[in-house]
């Protein structure tokens, strides 16, 4: 690549890059000026000179000097010199003193300094030739070409002022929270009036609505143990402690709060439909016994229903918020399992008397869903369209579960134990071995395969052996064919 430099000037051009040469040359004589090469007053060689020594054109440098006028860096009156703005500090310096360094380090919040000690909420990982992730869907029967369609068509009817200007109502799109106080009615037994229902991006941004509304530092909130690791982060992000309570086949353990009236708990996080990892449903007793105690006690309860849609062999239950008589239930709703993750599109049933401070909670945070994607969402839905999608891969993934089971027990017989999977896109498989769980996720990639141990879900002592394993996109000869490897890692140990 050819280059060209001014004598006795540190200047380079590339000749061949995509920038244009007046916005090279400028850039290049704004940092000679900001490192002090041009001092301020000094006049600047003149276009001439330049034009020579570069082997530019005049209109060249032209166009450049006059970028760097309109930014503050020369000076030139009429019939005089070009100059370095005499504005310009002497020296400035090319990387912060180190004293300086460390006050904007100190200078960070609370909030900021937490969140830095933290790992990332999503750390995406070389894609194995088999994955067995409870997170994935069937990536291969999205109902895209329905819901493009959609969008297309509200993009041509929609008037221009609703289409490119922002969004006016907080809580979201009118006609969407209108359809889905009906759908969740239907399908869920959730009462809500359309003024309860706020829109939101996905569980990130609802569990941080639900942290900097609730919490505080010092403050309690209760998750289940084991629980999905964001949400502990999420929590303790506030500066507030997180208390674990254990889940076994019934769901969560909720004697253990009704035995512990003096603790005073802001928030009960929980998963009650299809425990996110161990799969359990939260039995009718503990539903009503913590219902009851968040009447007494004052705590929210936040309920997330990740993919409660899909149920194999049971009758769906209807969500804990179904029963919430005394409005002390958070509901989170999500498309992410439903439809596909990358629509960002996810929604909370709140308490009545709440929906106005997490409007503007949410307003003051964060732009509005994209409103064009919550239109044709709505036209979905009203169409009776995701209806008819859910009851299709309500088929889809029975045949994958049934493959997951049939194929753990051709393959594992008493050596693994399996739970969880009369609902959603994952189930708990423990196996019998004496691999430590790295081990077993090492082999396992050896061999092309993805899976995820629970250990990382539990905050104390965690057992070994547990993982999920998701069945969501594979089709039924991979699901065979990946347990099958599995079989060889732990089996032939």
């Amino acid at each position: 690549m050819r280059t060209s430099y001014v004598q006795n000037l540190p200047v380079v051009l590339l000749r061949q890059s995509r920038v244009s040469l007046p916005q090279q040359v400028g850039d290049e004589l704004k940092r000679l000026i900001l490192e002090g090469y041009f001092q301020p007053g000094a006049i600047m060689p003149s276009s001439r000179t330049l034009c020579e020594t570069l082997q530019v054109g005049r209109s060249t440098i032209i166009e450049a000097f006059e970028q760097l006028k309109s930014e503050g860096y020369l000076v030139a009156a009429a019939g005089s010199a070009t100059r370095v703005s005499e504005s310009i500090p002497r020296a400035m310096p090319e990387a912060p003193l180190p004293e300086a360094h460390q006050l904007r380090l100190n200078s960070l919040s609370d909030y900021a300094n937490r969140v830095q000690k933290s790992s990332l909420l999503y750390d995406r990982k070389e894609e194995p030739e088999i994955a067995f992730y409870g997170w994935r869907i069937a990536r291969d029967a999205t109902p895209l070409r329905e819901f493009k369609q959609l969008l297309s068509r509200f993009s041509q009817t929609a008037e221009q002022d609703m289409l490119f200007d922002y969004h006016e109502d907080p809580l979201g799109y009118r006609p969407l929270r209108e359809v889905l106080s009906k759908y969740l009615e239907k399908t869920k037994g959730i009462k809500a009036d359309p003024q309860q229902i706020l829109i939101v991006t996905g569980l990130p941004q609802a569990l941080n609505l639900i942290s900097r509304i609730h919490l505080e530092r010092g403050d309690l909130a209760v998750v289940e143990e084991p629980c999905y690791p964001p949400v502990r982060k999420c929590f303790e992000s506030e500066g507030a402690s997180t208390v674990s309570l254990k889940v076994d086949g019934e769901g969560l353990m909720v004697d253990q709060l009704l035995r512990a009236p003096s603790l005073r708990v802001r928030l009960v996080y929980l998963t009650p439909t299809h425990q996110y990892p161990m799969g359990s449903r939260l039995s009718l007793t503990r539903r009503l016994n913590l219902l009851s105690w968040a009447g007494t006690s004052g705590a929210f309860i936040v309920e997330d229903e990740h993919d409660s849609e899909f149920s194999y062999g049971t009758n769906p239950m209807p969500a804990l918020k179904a029963l919430d008589k005394l409005d002390s239930v958070i509901y989170i709703g999500n498309f992410a399992k439903v439809m596909f993750p990358s629509l960002s599109v996810a929604y909370m049933v709140l308490p009545r008397d709440l929906t106005g401070v997490y409007a503007k909670v949410r307003q003051y945070g964060s732009d509005a869903v994209s409103l064009p994607i919550q239109c044709a969402l709505a036209d979905f839905i009203q169409r009776g369209l995701l209806r008819k999608h859910i009851r299709r891969m309500q088929g889809i993934y029975e045949i994958r579960r049934d493959a997951m089971l049939s194929s753990l027990r051709e393959f594992f017989g008493e050596r693994v134990e399996i739970a969880g999977e009369h609902a959603g896109l994952h189930m708990y498989v423990k196996f019998k071995t004496s691999l430590s769980d790295a081990e077993i996720v090492r082999r396992a990639w050896e061999k092309g395969v993805g899976i995820t141990p629970i250990a990382p879900f539990y905050a104390g002592l965690a057992p070994q052996s547990e993982f999920v394993l998701g069945f969501g996109d594979l089709g039924t000869s991979v699901i065979r064919e990946g347990i099958l490897r599995l079989a060889e890692v732990i089996i032939d140990e």
